[in-house]
């Protein structure tokens, strides 16, 4: 059998990016993890390793396959905790061969090691598969923000609308969030769990409006 070309990782990216595509479009880290561990084989042995750091080996992988994503202007992660597909990632589908150059093309760019500049960029575990992916980060302004909020409104049609508000009840705190649309029931539109304190959580039903 002949080896996949690239980190092990690189098999991640198109289970991420279906993931996030059947959960509306955005998801927390674990519902994506949760997401491919359910609709793929994944290994036992990967699942319940961990990495030097103490990291699950296998969410540490999606960790770096949503890290090139995000790089390649297929995942927006615009607030820390949530990831976010583009509409470029919307329309993705990654053979293994495409998602290796996607990868190749953007580790090719990172600054060397033996540069004398500092290096801004993490590099991948193409040696060492346990080195750990890199956290999320984003620079927030408000200003900018809100401005992009009002174009994406404005634009956005039924459904977009619908999963817009999905994004924004993930950010407030509500998990599993999922958005049914209408379909003879009274007008809800989609359900989640509000994540209340540590111990509680509760089960709302939700509807959109404009």
């Amino acid at each position: 059998m002949v080896k996949p070309k690239g980190p092990k990782f690189v098999q991640y990216f198109q289970p991420v990016i279906d993931g996030l595509r059947e959960l509306g479009s955005s998801a927390k880290p674990k519902e994506v993890y949760a997401w491919i561990a359910e609709h793929h084989d994944i290994p036992k042995e990967e699942i319940e390793g961990t990495t030097k750091g103490g990291q699950s080996k296998f969410e540490n992988k999606v960790g770096w396959a949503r890290f090139y994503l995000a790089k390649a202007g297929l995942i927006d992660t615009e607030q820390r905790g949530v990831w976010v597909l583009t509409e470029k990632g919307r329309s993705a589908n990654l053979s293994h061969e495409q998602a290796y150059l996607l990868f190749k093309t953007i580790h090719d760019g990172f600054p060397r090691p033996d540069k004398t500049a500092e290096q801004d960029e993490p590099l991948s575990p193409t040696e060492d598969e346990d080195a750990s992916a890199p956290d999320e980060k984003a620079y927030l302004n408000q200003d900018e923000i809100q401005e992009r909020l009002v174009a994406l409104l404005r634009s956005t049609p039924d459904k977009g609308f619908e999963e817009h508000c999905a994004r924004l009840l993930r950010h407030i705190g509500f998990e599993n969030v999922k958005v049914t649309g209408p379909r003879g029931d009274q007008g809800i539109d989609g359900e989640g769990y509000l994540l209340i304190n540590r111990f509680v959580r509760t089960k709302v039903m939700f509807q959109f409006s404009m």
